[in-house]
């Protein structure tokens, strides 16, 4: 049983892995006008008012999901 639970982790955190890695691609491929954008569109998600060159890689991994996994 404790393999089984363990075997679920470990799939968990390869999608989340997995996640992170395409939302780090997807951050790349923005401009800067673009990043930008995102932090003016998502204000909910990052805060009233932050610089993109602040976001931590799970609020560009929360940008991401909301962009792209509705």
């Amino acid at each position: 049983m404790k393999k089984q639970t363990d075997n679920l982790k470990n799939k968990k955190q390869c999608a989340i892995h997995d996640v992170r890695h395409s939302a780090m691609k997807w951050w790349n491929t923005l401009s800067s006008a673009g990043r930008t954008r995102m932090c003016d569109i998502h204000t909910e998600l990052v805060g009233s008012i932050r610089r993109w060159e602040t976001l931590t890689g799970r609020e560009i991994q929360m940008l991401y999901e909301s962009e792209h996994c509705v």
